[in-house]
């Protein structure tokens, strides 16, 4: 069987709900867990902001947000990765195949996926992911590791193939992995503090956004929305920092640019910027009182990547900026920009 249609099975609620928990006693020593909690601060005070509330009592630190995790922590990482292996893709795989057959079948769906995020999940009194219907869209395996156990309440459980819910022992340092499409959650904290890692693992590259993220990007560069969220007719750019803005109005889109040197950011000599070298263009400006005011998702710092559908990356500036004053001034409207939002890179020197 296809990896692909080993995937598309795994990806089927009825088929993952049939799979087992796998429980890795100890898989984190104590500095382990210390090492991840370096690996927030770091986050914090790298400019990628605190932690985000998710949702009541439950706040989200995306520690693989500009490869941060995968940078500081090398060999953590690896061994994170690594539990993508240790899933129970037996009710996937015929039970009258061979051994052999079996471990191709699980080479074949296992080696392709990738990390999706790394994420840090701290919650408190009242936070719970209590809802029994709960699976992670878009992804093919997640792993749990459990890394402050002075809560109680709290428990971990799904629903297995016949509907029941079951409770799992879940203890300090222990990874867990399952199926993504596993319904599973999280009873209410009563009290104390639960922290547990959470690795996605899927059929993309693993994402450097802060933040779940939609898209998948090849090496090509270029960008599509993972299939859970184009089967979920997913509306806007599958990415937060991603921003796509149509101005219908003639005149001054009532937003301004700030131009620099696109291999080197520090470059500030307005000569060398404007000498051919490729440039990028920054959001520098948004006019409440224009067009640009009415889209509340253009913020300065978004970086220009199109203009009515062209691309405007490695242009230099006298080309780039003929292509926004022909923006301005040119008779079709509407006229589409796409913005993204850069993101710090850990893992380049």
């Amino acid at each position: 069987m296809s990896s692909k249609s080993l995937t598309q099975l795994l990806l089927q609620r009825n088929t993952a709900s049939r799979s087992s928990i796998v429980r890795l006693p100890n898989f984190f020593s104590a500095a382990d867990i210390a090492q991840v909690f370096n690996a927030r601060d770091e986050h914090h005070r790298r400019l990628l902001g605190p932690p985000r509330m998710a949702r009541q009592g439950w706040r989200t630190t995306y520690l693989s947000a500009g490869g941060l995790f995968r940078a500081k922590f090398p060999d953590l990482h690896a061994r994170l990765r690594s539990l993508r292996h240790k899933v129970d893709l037996s009710p996937i795989i015929d039970d009258a195949a061979t051994d052999d057959d079996k471990a191709d079948a699980r080479s074949a769906l296992l080696d392709g996926l990738e990390m999706r995020c790394i994420e840090l999940h701290e919650s408190g009194p009242g936070g719970s992911l209590n809802d029994p219907g709960h699976f992670d869209n878009g992804s093919v395996v997640t792993a749990d590791v459990l890394l402050d156990d002075g809560f109680d309440g709290g428990a971990f459980s799904t629903r297995d193939g016949d509907g029941a819910a079951s409770s799992h022992v879940f203890e300090l340092g222990d990874a867990i992995v399952f199926p993504s499409y596993k319904y599973h959650s999280v009873a209410p904290i009563a009290s104390g503090r639960r922290a547990t890692l959470v690795v996605e693992f899927w059929q993309g590259d693993e994402n450097r956004c802060n933040h779940r993220c939609d898209l998948v990007r090849g090496e090509d560069g270029t960008t599509k929305l993972c299939p859970d969220a184009t089967r979920r007719a997913t509306d806007g750019d599958g990415c937060p920092d991603h921003v796509t803005v149509s101005f219908a109005e003639h005149g001054s889109f009532g937003c301004g640019f700030a131009f620099r040197d696109e291999s080197n950011p520090d470059e500030i000599d307005p000569a060398k910027i404007r000498d051919g070298r490729p440039v990028v263009a920054a959001v520098s400006e948004v006019r409440t009182n224009a067009q640009a005011g009415d889209h509340p998702r253009l913020v300065p710092g978004l970086v220009l990547t199109h203009v009515g559908g062209l691309a405007v990356g490695g242009l230099g500036f006298p080309e780039l900026d003929a292509v926004l004053a022909e923006s301005v001034v040119g008779v079709e409207r509407p006229v589409e920009m796409r913005f993204t939002r850069p993101v710090v890179d850990f893992t380049k020197p």
